[in-house]
């Protein structure tokens, strides 16, 4: 959610259809998260009136999906420790508990309003194609970064809202290499005559999208990737999810993995039987070297299920994996709620799933795509959620380099040189 910023689909809604004031309306009429919602009523409230002056944000940063938020964030763009010598792997290496924990501690000091940043760490990094000469750069502390990034979460809406689309600069849809691209295909479309196509293209309020209403990816290479959002999709975009916004993720041999996990039970949900499979789980990814850097719990249900999966694959690359909900009982609707979110199904995993115990013949388990995320189902039984993993794990690192887009060697069955895709 830092590198998209959730808007309304059109910038200049008419007063009639403009702005739902209240949080829990936007959460119910549009199915999107708490946190999405809270974005969109202080953009939309902003944008309604450019005078307005937000007094009660500070109490917004110790939310506790804005502050988890940052926090992955933080960890996808990695970076170094501060100068206090804290390193992300450090604060990850206590797991879930490891991370709330450091979370919470700086909530606490927010609320009590006893927070101080720390000095930025000094150090000397080479400049880039200037042999022998360094340039200096300051490096915040994890704690300063994830807070900053609350920070960013909450205010980026209001002053987004000020903006003309015609800026350009270090926005949400709007970066550099979007306004080059702007230029370059305004200029093509004069120089083929094409003109009102150039300027249809060019003020165009949303994203950058080709004429057709899809997405043009002919400038991305293979380390930047178009990401379009999971509202505002256009129906023939099948690799970005709605920001336009480049994410730099490397992907290659010896890339870090990341994975979520999504327990899905009425039952764990109301405390009254302990999260075994969702552990269970959690543990073998590690165990493979992913990095698990989500757990929830959710009840059973299309609409719950439906609006984690969302959330938890919005600007997320790796691996979502659910237990639960996958059988005959009228409560086990995990497969549609995975339907409603996906945008490619992959049913080549789900029947490798299937065909590890005669049981799995009973499973509607669903896989496939949305964004940059693989979503798998999983029987909620610890068993059978490890049987079926295991039968797909000797190729989910193959599918999250190629869902990327980043080069990446197919693997022959019986041996042989890989072939190379890109």
């Amino acid at each position: 959610m830092s590198k998209r910023l959730d808007q309304p689909a059109s910038a200049n809604e008419p007063d009639s259809e403009r702005t739902r004031v209240r949080v829990r309306d936007v959460v119910r009429d549009e199915g999107v998260s708490s946190l999405q919602a809270l974005q969109r009523v202080l953009y939309r409230s902003a944008k309604h009136d450019p005078t307005r002056r937000f007094h009660a944000l500070y109490d917004k940063l110790t939310r506790s999906d804005v502050m988890w938020l940052a926090w992955v964030n933080v960890v996808t763009n990695q970076g170094a420790p501060g100068v206090d010598g804290v390193s992300i792997d450090a604060i990850s290496a206590g797991g879930y508990e490891g991370v709330m924990a450091f979370l919470d501690e700086l909530s606490a000091e927010v609320k009590a309003e006893t927070y101080r940043s720390l000095p930025l760490r000094r150090v000397n990094i080479p400049k880039a194609g200037k042999s022998g000469e360094t340039r200096p750069l300051g490096i915040p502390s994890v704690r300063d970064r994830v807070l900053m990034g609350a920070a960013k979460l909450i205010l980026e809406p209001i002053f987004e809202a000020q903006f003309s689309p015609v800026s350009f600069g270090f926005r949400p849809k709007r970066s550099a290499h979007d306004a080059l691209e702007v230029i370059r295909v305004s200029a093509h479309a004069v120089a083929t005559g094409d003109s009102q196509r150039g300027l249809r293209r060019t003020s165009s309020s949303s994203s950058l999208t080709s004429p057709d209403g899809g997405c043009d990816h002919s400038r991305w290479t293979r380390r930047d990737f178009c990401l379009k959002g999971l509202e505002s999709r256009p129906s023939s975009c099948t690799t970005c999810d709605n920001s336009g916004a480049q994410a730099p993720i490397t992907y290659a041999r010896g890339m870090i993995l990341y994975a979520k996990v999504l327990t899905v039970s009425d039952s764990v949900d109301a405390g009254t039987r302990d999260d075994e499979t969702g552990s269970l789980l959690v543990s073998r990814l590690e165990a493979v070297g992913y990095r698990v850097v989500d757990q929830r719990v959710v009840p059973d249900g299309v609409e719950s299920v439906s609006r984690a999966l969302g959330d938890m694959a919005l600007d997320f690359a790796g691996l979502i994996v659910t237990t639960g909900g996958t059988g005959f009982s009228p409560r086990d609707l995990t497969p549609e709620a995975t339907l409603l979110v996906l945008e490619r199904e992959a049913p080549g995993l789900g029947e490798a799933m299937r065909s590890v115990s005669p049981l799995g013949r009973l499973s509607r388990a669903r896989a496939g795509t949305v964004g940059r995320s693989l979503i798998l189902n999983t029987p909620g039984s610890p068993v059978g959620a490890i049987e079926s993993l295991e039968a797909v794990l000797d190729v989910l690192r193959h599918a999250l380099e190629l869902l990327t887009g980043e080069e990446s060697h197919h693997p022959l069955v019986g041996g042989g040189n890989a072939e190379r895709s890109s």
